[in-house]
């Protein structure tokens, strides 16, 4: 008896495209032209006009966008504490609770006095 192969499956949908990420930059340089243009849009009558070049308060926009989050950076990797390699697995916690000496848990640290 000849076995037939089975029927192929059907392909699954193709998954919808992904958007793409959100450019930190990008969105601060719309903040900022956002808030050059509204400053510099005048109403006069019925038809606007702008104090200055609206390519020029793009490209300033993103150049202080991409300095602020330069420094913000810096400032945040100046101000981080270094982290240490720490071994969570490598440490022995049964040491704060085993009996000292003289039968009571030993001291994780020495106590030391209040100053007066």
């Amino acid at each position: 008896m000849s076995h037939a192969p089975a029927p192929a499956a059907a392909p699954a949908p193709a998954a919808a495209p992904a958007s793409p990420p959100k450019d930190a930059v990008g969105s601060l340089a719309e903040e900022i032209y956002a808030r050059f243009v509204t400053g510099a849009v005048t109403l006069n009558g019925i038809e606007p006009s702008i104090n200055g070049s609206a390519d020029g308060y793009a490209r300033l926009a993103y150049k202080l966008a991409e300095t602020f989050r330069h420094v913000a950076a810096e400032i945040k990797e100046t101000n981080t504490p270094a982290a240490k390699a720490f071994d969570l697995n490598a440490f022995d916690f049964d040491t704060w609770t085993k009996p000292a000496a003289g039968g009571a848990p030993a001291a994780a640290a020495p106590a030391t006095a209040a100053p007066k």
